[in-house]
């Protein structure tokens, strides 16, 4: 009886194990599954997510992009543009300096040197100017020319000093100022007591800057041609345009205004002379001045007070 209750004992503990072993290899066989199938759905689920996901961003991506290419455009063109007015400018400024370098080198190859007007003498109504020249090479000729400029100046202070009631006026002005060249034109206006009116006249001097000598008509020109197209021609301007050439004419020759080519020629070799001198001499008819201006001859001749006092012929 105890031997059978043992091996039942026996027999049912191992079923009992058999039992146990069954159901662990049925936990190790659901697990095993369940990492299986939950484990590739897991990764399914989260590789579509993040597929969809990373297509949302690079939609989401694509706009910023094109947004951030057509900024990048916009900035472009518009660096484009700025930098082209930036160009235009720099041009237009590099241009300006140039034509002012130009300039400044075009007026400093006029004249190696300066003429200044100072103030002799200004007081009750007077007022004296003479021209200064400065930085001649020729000191010599330089300091002559400027103390007889001074002298001049002086001379006309006597007048205006003889009388308180005496006016005088002295202006001179540059016509032409070169290396080769200085033409001066000086105009006097004298307003004396007991005198019937004022009284104006014109002067001039011109310098061969080269030797310092005196420069006058006929250095500066042909008188043959001067006297031709004064004659025969129109190519000339007179400063009142109210006067003809007969007219200019007619106050050194007595009314008559009529002058000869030949006796013509003769008077303008005498131009830019003492009138004194050459009206002691005899047998000129037609005198006066000369400068340049604009490298074209300009002569100046008196005329009645009716007419001016003196004129400017320009030869054109």
């Amino acid at each position: 009886m105890k031997r059978k209750l043992v091996s039942i004992v026996v027999v049912g503990c191992m079923v009992c194990m058999l039992g146990a072993c069954s159901n662990t290899e049925e936990t190790d066989e659901l697990s095993i599954r369940t990492e299986e199938y939950v484990s590739p759905l897991e990764d399914v689920v989260t590789a579509d997510t993040t597929t969809v996901a990373d297509e949302t961003t690079q939609e989401e991506q694509l706009p910023v992009a094109e947004s951030q290419t057509e900024a990048e455009g916009s900035t472009s063109e518009t660096d484009s543009v700025d930098t082209s007015v930036q160009e235009e400018q720099e041009q237009s400024e590099s241009s300006e300096e140039t034509q002012e370098e130009q300039s400044l080198d075009e007026s400093s190859q006029e004249a190696s040197y300066d003429v200044e007007m100072e103030t002799y003498y200004k007081a009750n109504g007077t007022t004296i100017t003479y021209p200064v020249i400065s930085g001649w090479e020729d000191e010599f000729s330089q300091d002559e020319w400027n103390i007889l400029f001074k002298k001049f100046a002086k001379q006309e202070k006597k007048i205006a000093t003889r009388n308180k009631n005496n006016d005088v006026t002295v202006n001179w002005e540059v016509k032409t100022q070169t290396d080769d060249l200085l033409s001066l034109v000086v105009i006097y206006e004298e307003d004396l007591d007991g005198t019937a009116r004022p009284y104006t006249y014109c002067d001039t001097y011109n310098i061969n800057m080269q030797t310092g000598e005196k420069v006058r008509l006929k250095d500066m020109a042909d008188v043959s041609e001067v006297a031709t197209t004064l004659l025969d021609t129109e190519n000339y301007t007179i400063s009142n345009e109210d006067l003809k050439i007969k007219d200019v004419f007619s106050y050194s020759t007595k009314g008559s205004g009529s002058i000869s080519e030949k006796q013509l020629v003769h008077d303008l070799k005498g131009f830019d002379k003492s009138k004194s001198n050459l009206l002691k001499k005899g047998g000129y008819k037609v005198y006066g001045s000369s400068f340049m201006e604009d490298d074209k001859v300009v002569l100046v001749m008196d005329v009645s007070y009716s007419m001016g006092e003196y004129v400017w012929i320009t030869i054109d």
